[in-house]
């Protein structure tokens, strides 16, 4: 844990649990804002050399093929 959310958890600890309430529902409103994003494969695989270009098309298939169907008749 980081040396900010360390002294954050250290104030709102002090605080009535109403206060902690209204601390909670700002942090969500907050991370709401900010837009989840990943990274380009490229930027990836600099980073880290973590996927073969055939392991991020393996990977990609799998997806296409196996999350973009619907089965109505599963529900």
């Amino acid at each position: 844990m980081g040396v900010i959310v360390e002294r954050i958890c250290e104030v709102v600890a002090g605080l009535p649990e109403p206060l902690q309430q209204q601390v909670l529902e700002y942090a969500q409103q907050l991370s709401e804002r900010v837009a989840l994003r990943g990274i380009p494969l490229a930027d990836l695989q600099a980073r880290g050399k973590l996927l073969s270009d055939e392991d991020a098309d393996a990977i990609l298939h799998a997806v296409e093929t196996g999350c973009e169907q619907v089965n109505p008749d599963e529900w």
